[in-house]
């Protein structure tokens, strides 16, 4: 693929940038586990090695389980102060000065469609099916700094790009999960096996290249680009029933966890999840 070449002239280029600065956090459509001691199915999607007490737990769709987790390195008080007269405004010299060099912002979300488990003695076994969404984007510090005060400290000098880029995926994992626990319910381990269904992934590749560069005598803008390609699945562009089920873009990944309560206050638990893989191999198009 060719460089393409843009030039647009231009005194100043200015941007108003609006950033989502929010504090790390996630958004739940469910009670809070701390005022039920932790006793709901949803504590199930962080670890494996968690079951509640019922016998039977069966989930109502969507709304039984929906989580929205957001990530980056910007504080509320970062990107916002509060003026004198107490109207609230984006400060964009805190965001600047708050940035590394390279930053990342992060969204996953998560929505149950299914879950079944069923409880005996000291094990469980579940059934479940999630829909999954992912996204993240990074960018280099200096390309805000360009939205934000325009072309002004970049004349004569390239505004190097190539770390700009990010990702985006549409899936759904379906699977079984067993849990093990001990017979005074103080440990227990468990493990998810799931199958996972591709429908969209949006990327740049490891090759992306992009420069900007404002010339001093005429304040015009050059734009390189190089390698920029997308790819998603035939089921966005198809309306074939059996692919919205199920696509040909499949992968597979396991979870697994393990958790030891200390005291009825305190406790302690390790695990990973979603160690696996999707081969994205149909419906692929590079733009």
């Amino acid at each position: 693929m060719h460089p393409e070449k843009l030039n647009c002239n231009m005194k100043k280029v200015t941007f108003i940038l609006i950033l989502l600065s929010g504090l790390s956090s996630i958004c739940q459509g469910q009670i809070s586990s701390g005022l039920l001691k932790g006793e709901i199915y949803q504590n199930n999607a962080v670890t494996p090695a968690y079951f509640p007490g019922s016998r039977w737990v069966i989930s109502i769709p969507v709304l039984s389980g929906t989580s929205i987790n957001y990530n980056n390195r910007l504080s509320y008080s970062d990107a916002i102060t509060q003026l004198d007269n107490g109207v609230n405004q984006v400060n964009f010299d805190n965001i600047l000065s708050s940035l590394k060099d390279n930053n990342f912002i992060g969204l996953q979300a998560r929505i149950n469609i299914l879950f079944v488990g069923f409880r005996k003695n000291q094990a469980a076994i579940s059934l479940f099916v999630n829909e999954r969404v992912e996204a993240d984007v990074f960018f280099p510090k200096d390309l805000i700094d360009f939205a934000v005060n325009g072309n002004i400290n970049f004349v004569g000098r390239e505004l190097n790009l190539d770390k700009l880029g990010g990702n985006a995926s549409h899936f759904r994992e379906m699977g079984i999960g067993y849990t093990y626990f001990d017979k005074e319910d103080r440990f227990s381990f468990g493990y998810r096996l799931k199958l996972l269904s591709g429908f969209f992934n949006a990327s740049t590749p490891g090759d992306f290249t992009a420069s900007l560069t404002t010339n001093p005598d005429n304040f015009s803008l050059d734009i390189n680009v190089e390698n920029a390609i997308y790819r998603n699945t035939e089921v966005y562009s198809n309306r074939n029933g059996t692919s919205f089920i199920i696509s040909s873009n499949l992968g597979a990944a396991i979870d697994f966890g393990a958790t030891f309560n200390v005291n009825e206050q305190v406790t302690v638990g390790v695990s990973i999840t979603d160690l696996g893989f999707i081969s994205w191999k149909a419906g692929i198009e590079g733009r």
